[in-house]
């Protein structure tokens, strides 16, 4: 994959499209995140970024920014993750990307969580459930009815955790049931 996205890469730059090197700069971040090289991924998703900012080009900025988040949290880094996701959360909320909103939030809920800042971990996953209830995207439902339930667990509240952990479990989400 890195070497089809590295000739697209040359080929964009070639025809000079800002917004395809862009891109093709982010799915090389992405490859490198699959391959667990997170320094690397960053990198390209740098790059990716400074060009969406560039051309103006919101949507991919907030992508690459989230990419940034997911890449820090990855390397243990929850502060600088959650410096991404806010911005990501900023952009999404300008453009009107309710997903993106509802999973920012999860994203920085999560990075609390993992902070032991409870309080603000309980905020965001919240937040994060309500407009995931707005927009009916179960994977995000379910997502951040568990980020609450293992916050009621780390406070040592089985009762909460255990009803909090039976409303993730209305949400037919496949591939997060095992959560």
């Amino acid at each position: 994959a890195i070497e089809f996205y590295e000739q697209a890469l040359v080929i964009a730059s070639e025809i000079g499209d800002r917004k395809g090197e862009g891109i093709e700069l982010g799915r090389l971040g992405l490859a490198y995140a699959d391959l667990s090289d997170m320094r690397k991924a960053i990198n390209f998703y740098e790059q990716a970024l400074v060009i969406a900012r560039e051309i103006g080009d919101k949507y991919n900025e907030g992508t690459w920014l989230g990419n940034l988040g997911n890449a820090y949290v990855a390397l243990g880094d929850a502060r600088k993750a959650i410096e991404f996701y806010e911005q990501t959360l900023t952009i999404t909320r300008q453009i009107g990307i309710r997903r993106s909103e509802a999973t920012a939030l999860k994203n920085i809920g999560d990075s609390f969580l993992n902070l032991e800042e409870y309080k603000k971990a309980k905020e965001n996953h919240s937040q994060s459930i309500q407009v995931a209830d707005e927009i009916l995207f179960p994977f995000i439902q379910q997502s951040g009815h568990n980020g609450l339930a293992k916050i009621y667990l780390f406070q040592n509240d089985l009762v909460n955790a255990c009803t909090t952990i039976e409303a993730a479990l209305q949400y037919e989400v496949p591939e997060n049931n095992h959560n």
